[in-house]
């Protein structure tokens, strides 16, 4: 059997089995909200910058596949509302095994494993049960390409990602505990040399109250702006951002509020393969709960539109 046909087969398998998993409770949480405040999400075909999705398709059954670990520190810090300001998570390891394939030049599809491997949980806060490592919610794309930015030197696409809870519990801070989904338009534009792209989204978060945060989920606009910048054959700087916000009261409250910024290095293993190599770290811009004060990342990738056309 051809081993794009057995990739095929293996990422249709990959989804009956999560599918299988699902089985997610009530959202309804009794103290800290039911929210995934993990927001260092590659995109699962690889394309774009970092937390910014680009337009490229992977081609018939052409595929991505690799993973990344970021550590991040003080990413969850909190506003009671008697005045106090905790940190609840201080620090956070985390795994995103990824895999996408192309069905046609026009569509993507590809599924994103999130795990939380470890964290540290403020010592005040050890009676709420805070889990310390979980599954975080599976993450589904499918990308329509109308233009392909490697085709045409810009692109226009649209991205919908479905997110579904596989471990969710109450106090976790690492899953939306409802099924949710995303809509991202993607816009890039980019030479030889150069990429710049822009997403902008909604997200669709069924809501679950918590009293003693006020942390109310509900839907969200996003918005991230990035660019790759190609310094020679195998290398390049990526610079990207991010932010997400309630739709309700746009960046007024710190504890929904999100803002993130990163730099990175991706650097192929040479000329004639497509494995790639990427590190850097990223700082919050907010003063919003999933905003780290600061996170390091590195990941291997597999891109098989390297070995094709690496414009």
């Amino acid at each position: 059997m051809h081993k794009k046909t057995i990739g095929a087969w293996v990422l249709a398998i990959l989804i009956v089995l999560a599918l299988s998993l699902v089985a997610a409770p009530d959202a309804a949480a009794e103290g800290f909200a039911v929210k995934n405040f993990h927001y260092f999400r590659p995109a699962a075909d690889g394309s774009g910058i970092l937390f910014t999705h680009g337009s490229e398709s992977l081609s018939w059954l052409g595929m991505h596949y690799g993973g990344y670990i970021d550590d991040s520190i003080d990413p969850l810090q909190v506003n009671f509302d008697n005045g106090d300001e905790e940190r609840l998570v201080e620090n956070q390891v985390a795994v995103n095994a990824l895999y996408s394939i192309g069905l046609t030049r026009f569509a993507n599809l590809g599924v994103a494993v999130p795990v939380v491997a470890y964290r540290t949980i403020n010592s005040e806060f050890d009676d709420e049960d805070i889990p310390t490592t979980l599954v975080e919610d599976l993450r589904f794309e499918a990308k329509g390409i109308l233009f392909d930015r490697r085709r045409r030197c810009y692109g226009l696409a649209l991205n919908l990602t479905g997110t579904v809870p596989v471990d969710a519990r109450d106090n976790s801070f690492a899953t939306d505990g409802e099924f949710g989904l995303t809509a991202r338009l993607i816009a890039d534009l980019g030479r030889t040399w150069w990429t710049v792209a822009l997403n902008s989204g909604y997200v669709y978060n069924p809501g679950a109250d918590s009293g003693e945060l006020k942390m109310e989920t509900g839907d969200e606009l996003l918005t991230s702006l990035g660019a790759t910048f190609r310094l020679r054959q195998y290398g390049s700087i990526l610079v990207d951002t991010a932010f997400r916000s309630p739709l309700d009261g746009l960046f007024t409250n710190e504890n929904t509020s999100y803002g993130e910024a990163a730099v990175a290095y991706r650097y192929f293993l040479g000329n004639f393969t497509p494995v790639a190599l990427t590190v850097g770290g990223a700082a919050g811009l907010i003063d919003g709960a999933g905003s780290p004060l600061a996170r390091v990342f590195i990941g291997v990738t597999v891109y098989e539109n390297r070995l094709k056309r690496g414009r």
